[in-house]
């Protein structure tokens, strides 16, 4: 019979060990249903756990911002939407003032609506939004973004937009400019305007808003249109540039000789540009045709109030009150363009938003499965090997727990 040893039954010490330290992590993870319980086990798949599980939380502070995005949208969008009803119902008005048939009590109850609708155009562009910040203030969110000094309606706020990350990619607009929504409108036609000249005009002339009809050939330039005696001895006109110089008559014709006789409602064209004008001019009056600036489209409603409150009280009072309605009218409706493709634009940003919800969810969802996979245990496969250590630890310590009964039994049977 062969004696057990030292060696012997330091071997199977060291496999009941080890068996011992198998069955406790396979326990725990069991416990904790996760492969790692310690970084040390596998530092490969440890990495790779932490780099899907910051991953995931990335793009989670991502769907907090394009959330914020989307309701920062629908507000603005809101706002806007507003105000372009509130447009509309003043270019209705506008064609009410514009009618000969209107009374003065009849302008004064259309004043009296248009102030409603301007305060109402001002809450628009003064939105606050739930935090109580302004949503058209750029940058200075806590300034009021529009109000009035001596009279005149300015902006107060920044010309900058705040940004809000919504992908590591794609930024959007958090607190836009309101000089780039309600301010940089160009008045008249959006080209130009025609406005009397700096002398106040004594006949009854009043021009159409006019119109680019050969772009190639327009040249931009403040020019004024004065009516003078030709020589034929009739009403003519002649049109000068600030920089052009004399474009009507064409050169070397002179003026006053050769300027064409003025003929009610004819068209007028020179470097690109049409217009026409009606009524009966006195010779001294002018018109002043100048590039459109831009204006904010309250005080352009602030203007048009100003225009209809004015008495009319003879033929010349009313050509000049057409004549600034005309411009008033024509302004309202590039207003109304400016805010129309602003609202298509934020369309656009609310697509794209929705765009990177969706993919932020997938995202999310697919990273979830890979980090459940690099991470989560195999039940399946870890019990069936637990419960196999546990069997394996059993024998090893039945047959120690034998060879050291026989090592005593041979031990007592020596003495």
């Amino acid at each position: 019979m062969r004696v057990p040893t030292y060696i012997q039954f330091k071997t199977q010490l060291d496999s009941m060990s080890r068996q011992s330290e198998d069955i406790n992590s396979l326990s725990q993870r069991i416990n904790s249903g996760k492969k790692l319980i310690n970084s040390s086990d596998d530092p490969i798949l440890s990495q790779r756990i932490k780099s899907t599980q910051n991953y995931i939380n990335q793009i989670t502070a991502y769907e907090h911002n394009t959330a914020t995005a989307q309701n920062r949208t629908k507000e603005m969008e809101g706002g806007i939407q507003s105000s372009l009803s509130g447009l509309d119902r003043i270019k209705e008005l506008i064609k009410s003032a514009q009618s000969d048939t209107a009374s003065a009590t009849d302008r004064a109850n259309i004043v009296k609506e248009l102030r409603g609708l301007l305060n109402n155009q001002m809450s628009y562009a003064n939105t606050k939004d739930s935090l109580g910040e302004y949503i058209f203030s750029g940058t200075s969110s806590t300034t009021v973004p529009f109000g009035t000094m001596n009279g005149v309606y300015h902006y107060f706020g920044s010309k900058e937009s705040s940004m809000i990350s919504i992908s590591p990619t794609i930024n959007q607009i958090y607190s836009e400019s309101g000089q780039a929504v309600f301010g940089d409108i160009r008045l008249g036609n959006g080209d130009f305007v025609i406005n009397e000249g700096a002398t106040p005009n004594t006949g009854t002339a009043e021009t159409s808003t006019g119109e680019i009809t050969d772009r190639t050939n327009y040249v931009e330039d403040t020019y004024t249109l004065t009516f003078v005696t030709n020589g034929n001895g009739r009403v003519g006109y002649q049109i000068v540039g600030a920089n052009e110089g004399q474009v009507i008559p064409v050169p070397p014709a002179t003026t006053p000789t050769d300027a064409p006789d003025y003929q009610s409602k004819d068209a007028i064209t020179f470097n690109g540009m049409t217009l026409s004008i009606s009524g009966n001019p006195d010779v001294g009056d002018s018109f002043v045709i100048e590039p459109s600036p831009k204006q904010n489209v309250l005080e352009t409603i602030n203007q048009l109030i100003t225009t209809i409150s004015n008495p009319i009280t003879n033929d010349v009072d009313k050509s000049k009150y057409h004549q600034q309605l005309n411009q008033l009218g024509a302004s309202i409706d590039r207003a109304s363009e400016h805010l129309t493709n602003y609202l298509s634009d934020l369309g656009y940003r609310g697509a794209t938003i929705d765009t990177e919800i969706s993919s932020n969810e997938t995202i999310v969802q697919n990273q979830t499965v890979i980090l459940g996979d690099l991470s989560n245990a195999d039940l399946t496969k870890i019990i069936p090997e637990y419960k196999q250590k546990m069997l394996s630890l059993d024998l090893t310590s039945q047959s120690y727990t034998s060879l050291q009964a026989l090592f005593e039994q041979i031990l007592k049977s020596s003495f």
